[in-house]
Formats: structure tokens, sequence, C-alpha cells
């Protein structure tokens, strides 16, 4: 249907969002600073909800997130969009590392490289 389209120069993609060379590094920005106020906000959702419903459940605003990005018409919905995952991101991270770290049973199924990568979380060399 995509070639088909192309070959008939019919606007498929007219709803895009038209983005120029400037939004780029503005674009790449944007996650880590979401990502800080994600992780300051990790320690009391895990005091709360604990380590495995806090990834459970950060599940949906990623999906929010990437869903805003695919679908964004305007540059602001796209930058909404990468706020919102890096702020998730900045949630799942601390809360990955403890939950793995916690689970002695997943760490033998991994191996070797895994519990060198996840030994200095648990202060362990």
């Amino acid at each position: 249907m995509l070639l088909i389209c192309i070959l008939n120069q019919c606007s498929l993609f007219d709803s895009v969002a038209k983005l120029t060379i400037a939004f780029f590094p503005f674009s790449g920005s944007v996650p880590p600073i979401g990502s800080v106020f994600g992780s300051l906000a990790a320690g009391p959702l895990l005091a709360i909800l604990g380590r495995k419903w806090t990834l459970a459940l950060i599940s949906i605003p990623y999906s929010i997130g990437f869903l805003l990005i695919g679908f964004a018409t305007h540059p602001s919905v796209m930058i909404v969009g990468r706020i919102v995952k890096g702020f998730i991101i900045g949630v799942a991270t601390p809360s990955a590392q403890i939950y793995v770290s916690f689970q002695s049973h997943i760490l033998a199924l991994l191996g070797e490289e895994a519990c060198s990568q996840v030994q200095p979380l648990r202060g362990s060399n």
C-alpha cells in the first residue's frame, strides 16, 4: 500500500510533524531532563508501591509517551512525549536495578557476565 501511495504521490504523511534542523538538538536534550525528575520520584514510588508494582505500572505512562511521539502532529507534542519517556526511564532505571539485585534466583539464571554488572549495585565486588 505504501508503494502504491508513493507511486501515486498521495498525501499519506501530511499529518506528520514538520521538524526543522534546530529542533533535533533540543529534542535530544529533553529526555535527560525528564529522567532527573523521574529518578527523584523513584524513591517514594518504590517505598509506596514496591519494586514489582512500580515496574509494572510505569509501562502505562511509557506507552503514552511512545504514542505521543509516534502520533505527534506538532513538535510540542513530540517534546511532551519525550519528557514523559525521560521521566519514566528515570523511574525505571533505579527500580529495575534494585529489583534485580534482590532477586538471587534471577542472578543465578543470568550468568557470570550479568552478575558482574549487578554486584557493584549490591555492594560486593
